[in-house]
């Protein structure tokens, strides 16, 4: 499975009601020393983000889902991307991730922000252009 499928599969883990669903999902896709930190909670294994996923379910309600809004970017085994929170065709959050994955592909590591954040001007990078 490639990392994006990968992500966009953990991403639709949010939605999946049943629990024991939700923990085949996340289990196939993260590493067993998972970490995942977000500005809400902290999961420091697939078990614990399975946990935190149903808790977060059932504050944003069944109608939410997590979308993917960028290509993933994919720095040795580094990863971003964008995502938003969806509710009936209109965007209610958004934000970005990082991560990296292990030497077997799957996800170690994602934190997350909620809210956009432009990427610092550098100057070596205007000096070049």
């Amino acid at each position: 499975m490639t990392l994006t499928r990968c992500i966009d599969e953990l991403l639709g883990a949010v939605g999946i009601e049943d629990g024991g669903e939700r923990s085949d999902c996340v289990r196939s896709v993260v590493a067993s020393d998972f970490l995942y930190v977000d500005p809400h909670f902290v999961a420091a294994s697939p078990k614990g983000l399975v946990d935190a996923f149903g808790w977060f379910r059932s504050e944003i309600g069944d109608e939410v889902e997590i979308v993917r809004t960028s290509e993933v970017e994919v720095n040795h085994d580094y990863f971003s991307y964008t995502w938003a929170q969806v509710r009936d065709g209109e965007t209610v959050a958004e934000g970005f991730a990082f991560g990296c994955m292990d030497r077997s592909g799957q996800i170690r590591q994602i934190v997350n922000f909620e809210g956009q954040i432009a990427a610092p001007k550098c100057a070596y990078a205007q000096e070049v252009a």
